[in-house]
């Protein structure tokens, strides 16, 4: 039994329905949490609401914060931007006139320090909302008690702890201060990405009867919490449509209880379409080194991972392996053990290694279906069936892609997919990705709303 049908057994046994306030069901975002602990024991995904004082003031300097009125609002992450033609472009840039009547609000990433790079007219940090949020959070709500029975046994049973006074506080919050800004910016559609972490964000929109729209960001999978949910979730706490990379998306979502398949727009991935038609330059390269290796991090299993890249180089010493980085940096890698001959990525594009690179390896990074797009095969560690979770029906059908439980069977997988051929790869991955002209894909999507 997967770690995700255990926890679907359990949640199955409770009233969870009864998990209410204000007549909203709260089991479908208490859950996206609960399951991130179960699963990853990382809390990546409650941690992530509680940004400290210094990341908020220090993204102040990012965009132009205003109040004015526009049509759209994008919800995001600055890492969804990509290089095209000299500016940081979001999918949604792509739209014919979309940038003239809608604002981004979104996480800045480390390298971007200013808007001058970015092509959106209108941005600000959304970190803006987050200091309002704190504010609002700690003066509304100080002596809000929250405690459900039934959460203090789930917890129990799956052995984890979670914060669920503080998620809640944090739901209220999240709720009442993006109600407040959709209300001044005069909203009326709003593109998020990750609707399932921002299910208060979502609630408010539709309080407020604005459409709203989830761009896919990342994996989607069976055994996805985030989109795959109860049958008897709220769904005002769910998006009106979602648009998606491909038909292996649109197929596994309208299974996971999120939207109907009507409201499942197959689209594609931008910069993939983007990049494949671009010719493939060997620019990383020194003439001594006979192979191209490239691992993208997730900042899970870590003394696993290293123990399993320094193999690799121990294995291949003429090859080139670079560690793309999460939140945990090089350095605090090579502290931990990882091989010094091991580089850093340096100021290049993830999709431009991916595409450069003879076999790229992970745990479970979306990345291993992205590579296979772009030409290069995937490896992934199963290290605790983190990656046959997600994976393992991928693997079922795709050549391209190998799950390895053990050093040896490693070896083996390195040695028959470094001479895989890379048309035949990116021709594979068609299901995944929608092959077809993106702009015409998400300007289609746009003007049937």
């Amino acid at each position: 039994m997967s770690a995700f049908e255990k926890f679907r057994e359990v949640e199955e046994r409770y009233d969870t329905e009864s998990i209410k306030y204000d007549g909203i069901q709260l089991w479908a975002y208490f859950r996206i949490y609960y399951f991130d602990k179960y699963f990853s024991k990382s809390s990546k995904w409650e941690k992530s609401l509680r940004p400290s004082i210094l990341e908020v003031f220090k993204a102040f300097t990012w965009g132009r914060f205003n109040l004015k009125t526009y049509k759209n609002i994008v919800i995001t992450s600055s890492d969804q931007r990509k290089m095209i033609d000299g500016e940081l472009t979001d999918r949604l840039d792509l739209i014919n006139g979309f940038s003239d009547n809608s604002l981004f609000v979104e996480f800045p990433s480390p390298q971007q320090t200013s808007k001058g790079l970015i092509k959106s007219k209108n941005a600000y940090s959304k970190y803006w909302w987050y200091l309002f949020e704190i504010i609002y959070q700690k003066l509304s709500f100080r002596n809000l008690n929250f405690k459900y029975n039934i959460l203090s046994e789930i917890q129990k049973e799956l052995e984890v702890n979670v914060d669920d006074e503080y998620l809640f506080k944090r739901f209220l919050a999240q709720y009442s201060v993006t109600k407040w800004f959709l209300k001044k910016h005069k909203i009326k559609t709003m593109f998020i990405t990750s609707a399932y972490t921002n299910m208060a964000r979502v609630l408010a929109a539709k309080h407020l009867k604005i459409n709203v729209i989830e761009m896919q960001h990342g994996l989607i999978s069976a055994q996805h919490v985030g989109y795959n949910t109860m049958a008897n979730a709220d769904n005002r706490l769910l998006p009106n449509q979602v648009w998606v990379y491909g038909k292996n998306d649109r197929l596994l979502l309208s299974e996971g209880n999120v939207v109907t398949k009507e409201k499942i727009k197959v689209i594609g991935q931008f910069y993939i379409d983007y990049l494949k038609r671009k010719p493939l330059k060997r620019i990383f390269q020194d003439a001594h080194q006979k192979q191209f290796f490239c691992f993208t991090a997730q900042d899970v299993e870590i003394e696993s991972t290293i123990e399993y890249l320094n193999f690799i180089q121990e294995s291949f010493p003429e090859a080139l392996i670079v560690f793309l980085h999460r939140k945990n940096s090089i350095d605090e890698m090579y502290k931990r053990g990882l091989n010094p001959n091991i580089k850093a990525k340096e100021d290049i594009d993830t999709y431009i290694y991916l595409k450069n690179c003879d076999i790229h390896f992970t745990i479970y990074s979306t990345c291993a279906l992205e590579s296979i797009a772009l030409g290069t095969p995937s490896i992934l560690f199963d290290f605790n069936g983190l990656a046959s979770n997600q994976f393992k029906e991928v693997e079922n059908n795709s050549k391209f892609l190998r799950i390895v439980q053990s050093k040896e069977l490693l070896i083996s997988s390195i040695t028959e997919l470094i001479e895989a051929d890379k048309k035949e790869a990116a021709n594979s991955a068609d299901f995944y990705f929608n092959s077809n002209n993106f702009v015409d894909n998400i300007n289609k999507a746009f003007n049937s709303l």
